[in-house]
């Protein structure tokens, strides 16, 4: 979906643009560049059949810390037992989702079931500047993504899924990057560096979605999978192209060598979890009263 750049920065369009990015980026900002983040988590344990033969579920509201960062624990206990949790943390440039799921069929002619999800996102803009190159000058820039984690356990099935998009709004074309992998086949896709072609003065859109997913409801014992992806996904973009200088509208420092802010990262993941945690304890505490 590339566009000839030269005949672009030739047309009244582009010369139309390039007023519009001679704007302060301030002011740009607060016309057109709306950024965020957001996370989400969802657990449910059940338990089939009920006492009145029917389906009970134990699926609360997770706990959210801000956009930030959100959790989820769900637990079902009769004669058998079956729990899911979650939790994702979302920031600029860097993503974490984790999930678990444990359950088990035909115990006592019961079934225990986990089901566990989360998600998390970011949306920015970069502006590209130089105080070198005249504004509507060709570069390139790069977008490197990295993931770390694994998909592991005896459960049903677990996933993780990981999208990446780049685009000019004003040269109206972009990039993008897809990667999913199971516990039971061959991950599909990369994670290979992009490149997107723009131009001195515009401002390119940077939006990534990580989302991990594992339900477990099979064998005569206990069964878990997890999707392990809190040691985070992370976001880089640099320019290949000499005397530009990328500016987030976030504020948010993207350049691969720039320091990763991963402290206040584990210091919220941990925070939440103990919030689970409790939740879960006082939980047990009043059903076994």
């Amino acid at each position: 979906m590339e566009r000839n750049l030269s005949n672009v920065m030739a047309s009244p369009l582009f010369l139309a643009v390039m007023v519009l990015t001679a704007l302060p980026s301030a002011a740009l900002a607060q016309i057109s560049l709306d950024v965020s983040v957001n996370s989400s988590s969802n657990a449910s344990a059940i338990h089939q059949p009920g006492s009145d033969g029917m389906l009970d579920v134990d699926s609360p509201e997770p706990v959210t810390i801000g956009p930030q960062y959100t959790s989820a624990f769900a637990s079902y206990s009769t004669s058998g037992y079956s729990e899911a949790g979650s939790s994702a943390t979302a920031d600029y440039g860097t993503l974490a989702a984790w999930a678990t799921a444990l359950g088990q069929i035909n115990y006592n002619s019961y079934s225990y079931g986990g089901f566990a999800s989360s998600s998390a996102t970011f949306s920015d803009y970069l502006q590209v500047n130089s105080t070198t190159l005249a504004p509507g000058t060709a570069v390139t820039l790069q977008f490197t993504p990295t993931l770390t984690g694994s998909i592991f356990g005896d459960g049903t099935y677990g996933t993780v899924a990981l999208d990446i998009r780049v685009s000019s709004p004003y040269l109206a074309h972009y990039n993008a990057i897809w990667y999913r992998a199971t516990n039971d086949g061959p991950s599909q896709g990369n994670l290979d560096p992009i490149t997107l072609e723009t131009f001195v003065g515009d401002d390119v859109f940077y939006t990534a979605a990580l989302s991990v997913e594992v339900y477990s409801i099979t064998g005569t014992v206990p069964s878990r999978i997890t999707s392990s992806f809190g040691n985070t996904a992370h976001f880089y973009a640099d320019s290949l192209t000499d005397g530009v200088t990328l500016s987030s509208v976030s504020g948010h420092n993207y350049a691969t060598m720039a320091p990763v802010p991963e402290p206040e990262f584990y210091t919220m993941m941990l925070a939440g979890l103990g919030l689970v945690g409790f939740i879960a304890r006082r939980r047990r505490l009043l059903a076994s009263a």
